[in-house]
């Protein structure tokens, strides 16, 4: 059994790459660590964020993760050169974020009450969805990226479809349906 140790605060978030050989963990250090499963090496430190890590995904490549932070930004990690691109537009703490099926958008869903989509190329905001009544804890993209669901601390799940560009994140953000 390996044991990771190395954050100096509660650890939050967790997700397993694709491969299932390495982990990113999210702590309320403010600081993302990504390891080697089965020996517990810590390979890198993310310390970019200025608050509580909220949430970690790794892209389905593994090439990419993105996190979101009580800073109210997310952020998209190039885990081969620790490079960020920085989302901005969020006034509140962004508590959930999602890749696309595709890979090519991120969701983020903030106490704010919205939810946002994201190109992850330019990182560029493509979409805001407006209507719930409190803040937005998950996001969750349907499998062919048309639909996007918000769960909010106001009790309701929200199915958001895409505008004149098909899918969520093409356009308008017409919703929900």
């Amino acid at each position: 059994m390996a044991i990771l140790e190395g954050h100096s605060a509660e650890i939050v978030c967790l997700d397993f790459s694709p491969d299932g050989t390495q982990l990113l963990s999210g702590s309320t250090d403010e600081t993302i660590r990504l390891w080697e499963v089965h020996t517990g090496l810590c390979l890198q430190v993310f310390n970019a964020h200025t608050g509580d890590i909220s949430c970690v995904r790794f892209h389905k490549y593994g090439n990419l993760a993105v996190s979101s932070s009580g800073d109210g930004t997310c952020k998209i990690w190039d885990l081969k050169g620790g490079q960020c691109k920085t989302l901005r537009g969020h006034s509140q703490e962004v508590v959930d974020t999602e890749f696309s099926y595709a890979g090519w958008l991120v969701a983020s869903g903030s106490e704010d009450g919205t939810a946002r989509i994201w190109d992850t190329v330019t990182g560029g905001c493509t979409a805001i969805m407006i209507g719930h009544m409190a803040g937005v804890c998950r996001v969750a993209f349907s499998a062919d990226d048309v639909e996007l669901v918000t769960g909010s601390a106001d009790m309701t799940c929200r199915v958001w479809r895409g505008g004149a560009g098909g899918g969520v994140g093409g356009g308008r953000g017409e919703g929900p349906v």
